[in-house]
């Protein structure tokens, strides 16, 4: 019945300092090495199965690292406070050896003095709340590389990411990276960070038997700023810089001053414009004045606002001085295309700390259009 718990306080014996319990810790096991040292003659065998209270035993390897697979079930190496109820222990973690032979004169041994079990948890989640913004996110698991600035009078304006890795089905690795202009006045670390859009082997997943199944990914920026209360637009003119809405207010209503639109023709991907709204006006006509003349004179523009977590991403600016170079917003709202630093942050995502991906290494390619 001595068993710590939520509230519980530790005292020194000598020092008298004390400290309250937050809480006993369960590790899951993500893998594990066991130290089951045996000895099999001619004619008999060890087999060592490993599981727990609540799962049945599994064939492991031992004196080897062991990646229990999906059908093994979840272990959990529980703290011995949470093992006991009352007065009963219940161990969360059993290993189990049976042995066999062939000969009454011929038997296995194990050596029960020095057995052990090396366990591993992944510190991982599937979370990616906030990982756009500076020194915050959610996700547990991330790599983030030093400042980069590129030779003087080269910047770039696009960039090809590529990660060698072993991703697992129901895992995924998400690429962001930050990118500063040379006239941009904000330093590095006060920008916000770009996710990536997946381009090569984005569907491809790894073997789960097979650990040296590394496979390249390609990322790169994306085409666009996602947007959302999209409507049509009655008239437009491309020497007025006031677009005439349908009667749909939604857009009107929910836009400030410098906030971003889209103005999209043919395609939402290639033929579009982003530009900050200067002013609006609701009533019988609605309209949205904005910064930059519109790219063409069209009745059937749709209009959208560029969602608020889009506003300081990079995107590849199809009205940029030479065609899809990237492109992007500071917090001040002043409009910048290309970049000499940059920074690459790895995060990478899990449902079951059982699985993960591992990263064997990464290239970023700054590219000149």
């Amino acid at each position: 019945t001595f068993l710590f718990a939520d509230g519980d306080t530790l005292i020194g014996c000598d020092s008298l300092a004390n400290t309250e319990i937050d809480a006993p810790v369960d590790t899951n096991v993500s893998y594990h090495e066991p130290r089951f040292y045996n000895n099999s003659l001619s004619g008999s065998m060890v087999r060592t199965t490993l599981g727990s209270n609540t799962t049945n035993g599994t064939l492991i390897r031992t004196n080897d690292r062991n990646y229990p697979s999906d059908n093994f079930g979840t272990l959990t190496l529980k703290s011995k406070s949470n093992e006991i109820s009352g007065t009963t222990i219940t161990k969360s973690l059993l290993a189990r050896h049976i042995m066999s032979n062939k000969s009454k004169y011929v038997a296995p041994m194990i050596d029960l003095q020095s057995q052990s079990l090396l366990v591993y948890e992944n510190i991982i989640n599937n979370d990616l709340t906030n990982e756009h913004l500076s020194e915050k996110g959610s996700a547990s698991s991330k790599y983030v590389s030093r400042n980069i600035v590129l030779a003087r009078d080269l910047e770039a304006e696009d960039i090809k990411v590529f990660v060698n890795a072993y991703k697992p089905a129901n895992t995924e690795i998400d690429v962001y990276v930050k990118i500063r202009n040379s006239a941009d006045s904000f330093a590095l670390k006060d920008t916000n960070w770009t996710k990536l859009e997946p381009t090569q082997n984005k569907s491809k997943f790894s073997s789960d038997v097979e650990r040296k199944d590394i496979i390249e990914y390609g990322y790169e920026f994306a085409d666009t700023l996602e947007t959302t209360n999209l409507t049509e637009v009655a008239n437009l003119n491309t020497d007025s810089k006031t677009i005439h809405l349908t009667a749909n207010t939604t857009l009107v209503g929910n836009s400030t001053f410098n906030d971003l639109v889209k103005l999209t023709n043919t395609n939402g991907k290639t033929d579009y414009q982003i530009t900050k709204v200067i002013s609006t006006a609701n009533g019988g006509s609605p309209t949205i004045t904005v910064s930059d003349t519109p790219f063409v004179n069209s009745s059937t523009i749709r209009v959208g606002k560029v969602n608020t977590d889009q506003r300081l991403r990079g995107f590849r600016d199809p009205q940029a001085p030479t065609a899809f170079q990237v492109t992007y917003f500071n917090t001040n709202d002043e409009k910048f295309v290309g970049y000499d630093r940059l920074a690459i942050k790895i995060v990478m995502r899990s449902s079951s700390t059982a699985k993960a991906p591992v990263l064997q290494d990464y290239r970023a390619i700054a590219v000149s259009l």
